[in-house]
Formats: structure tokens, C-alpha cells, sequence
């Protein structure tokens, strides 16, 4: 019997089963004009003992959203805040955040795509 659990468990293991204790909740999405691309604000929380995080991840239109992918995360801001987004051109995202928010990560390029980050939000 504990030969069975054991070869259940390595397989759940190697076959990318195991669930991550992070909730990655969709706050809200933005489509670039030529449609190619999605800009996504979400908040992780990956329990009580971590601070919930506001990030914003990009990824191409066909793909599904997954939370874990941290290539394509280009801000992330401790805590939960408010972020606004917009598409000036098929490869520019702009990203606005209020000046008191605690940047915890920050890109300025995703694949080419060129990410301008803010503090002028006003809370």
C-alpha cells in the first residue's frame, strides 16, 4: 500500500499536478489595439503568513492566464492597489500606480513590448 501512495505522489510531483498554495485573482484585463497581447492586473495571496501582492503580467492574446508564469510579470507592488492601464500602440504599455506604492519588481520590456510604469496615480 505505501508503495502505491509513494508512486501516486512522484507522479502528481513530476506530472505538474501539485496545485501552488497561491490565489491569483483577475482584477482586470486590457487588450492591445492590434489585439496580439494582454495586459493583466491581478492580486496574488499566497496565504496568512505573506502579503497579498498587486501584479501586472503580460501575454500573448492566445494564451491562457496563468498567475504562475513570472517571466511575464513587469510590476509588482506589495500589497493590494490600485492600477490603471492603457495601450498607446500595438507595442507600448503604460502602468500607473500611486508614488506611495512599495515596487517590489518592475520591468520596462516584455518580449517587444516596451512597459512605461508611473507614480502619478492619485489614491
Amino acid at each position: 500500500m505505501r508503495a502505491s501512495v509513494l508512486v501516486v505522489l512522484v507522479a502528481a510531483v513530476l506530472g505538474g499536478c501539485i496545485v501552488s498554495p497561491c490565489d491569483n485573482d483577475v482584477v482586470s484585463e486590457v487588450r492591445s489595439p492590434d489585439g496580439r497581447r494582454i495586459a493583466t492586473v491581478f492580486e496574488r495571496g499566497c496565504g496568512a503568513t505573506t502579503q497579498t501582492a498587486t501584479v501586472v503580467a503580460l501575454r500573448d492574446a492566445d494564451a491562457a492566464f496563468d498567475g504562475e508564469q513570472q517571466d511575464d510579470w513587469v510590476l509588482v507592488v506589495a500589497d493590494t492597489v490600485s492600477v490603471e492601464m492603457s495601450w498607446p500602440t500595438p507595442d507600448r504599455l503604460d502602468v500607473r500606480h500611486a508614488p506611495s506604492d512599495r515596487v517590489r519588481l518592475q520591468q520596462v520590456r516584455w518580449n517587444d513590448v516596451a512597459v512605461s510604469i508611473g507614480n502619478q496615480l492619485r489614491r
